[in-house]
């Protein structure tokens, strides 16, 4: 199982490799991980467990 920190490491590497990425929103609520870019409805999800 991975820890917080790495998780956040992981998304943070995500963000660094594309310029689109830079401002994208990530958020946790309830037992998943949401990544959005403003400037898109639709986005990703990951299920914590």
């Amino acid at each position: 199982m991975a820890y917080l920190e790495d998780l956040i490491n992981a998304l943070m590497e995500i963000k660094n490799l594309d310029p689109e990425n830079k401002s994208v929103n990530i958020y946790i609520a309830g037992k998943y991980l949401f990544i959005r870019r403003p400037d898109q409805e639709d986005g990703y999800y990951i299920e914590l467990k």
